[in-house]
């Protein structure tokens, strides 16, 4: 866990919608990881509700918390939009939760956990599960991962407006020494699926430009004085490149 929850993601709510959804193979995956009825969805880092709402047909109520008041704002515009009535967001740390998720049939992290208290988390999910519950990590490829070109010249130029190390708000990232698959083992839970679906995605620079936004290394909040220049160095670098495309590795890890 790195950072202030809180904070870490501050000025990125409103670029999320930049960030490529999740596959529907994904979130048909995390369907079948349940033996309990699809009854009550813990969607713990909800972002700005986009898997919550996805879902939402799915489950009969979803309890989706998020520690970032303009994350949650962002999602509850999203909600409004799509009319979706059995979604309960609230404002608060997923570490916050309490005796409400009793008898929850998935506890969802969407690349969240790793801002959490991850031994904390586990322990309550485990402890409010159905009988036949899962708890669901999923997890994307980001910039720091593959091999293109341009995603070299795209890091060259963070590393440029904010140093060597990779940021996570105003702290550094760490990262954690425990797989995936690890973390829900540690937790007594059985590793029920680990699975990789690959899909291609086409940038164009605004897209890019607005993921990096999105995120808790390069956000407007991060880049502070340096965003503007920042971005012409970004448009610069990519002024050449014909094709920002690339595969994306979506993973999904499921304990029970």
């Amino acid at each position: 866990m790195t950072g202030n929850q809180s904070t870490l993601f501050a000025s990125a709510a409103s670029y999320y919608k930049y960030r490529p959804d999740y596959p529907e193979s994904i979130l048909n995956l995390l369907k079948g990881t349940h033996l309990c009825a699809p009854d009550l969805l813990i969607d713990c880092g909800c972002a700005d509700g986009r898997a919550a709402i996805r879902l939402s047909d799915s489950y009969r109520k979803i309890i989706a918390v998020d520690a970032d008041a303009e994350m949650v704002e962002v999602a509850r515009q999203n909600i409004a939009a799509t009319k979706t009535g059995n979604i309960v967001l609230q404002h608060r740390r997923a570490e916050e939760l309490d005796g409400e998720c009793a008898g929850a049939s998935v506890f969802l992290f969407g690349a969240s956990l790793h801002w959490m208290d991850a031994e904390h988390m586990m322990r309550f999910a485990r402890t409010n599960l159905c009988k036949g519950g899962s708890v669901v990590l999923l997890g994307a490829g980001t910039i720091w991962r593959g091999k293109e070109t341009w995603k070299a010249l795209v890091k060259d130029s963070i590393y440029r407006w904010l140093g060597p190390a990779r940021r996570a708000g105003q702290g550094v990232y760490v990262k954690r020494k425990q797989s995936q698959s690890d973390v829900l083992r540690a937790a007594g839970l059985e590793v029920i699926l680990e699975e990789t679906v690959r899909q291609s995605k086409t940038w164009t620079v605004d897209e890019l430009l607005g993921a990096l936004y999105s995120s808790s290394f390069c956000s407007p909040a991060v880049l502070g004085a340096s965003l503007s220049h920042f971005e012409d160095d970004v448009r610069e670098r990519l002024s050449g490149v014909t094709d920002l495309s690339e595969t994306i590795d979506f993973r999904i890890w499921a304990g029970r």
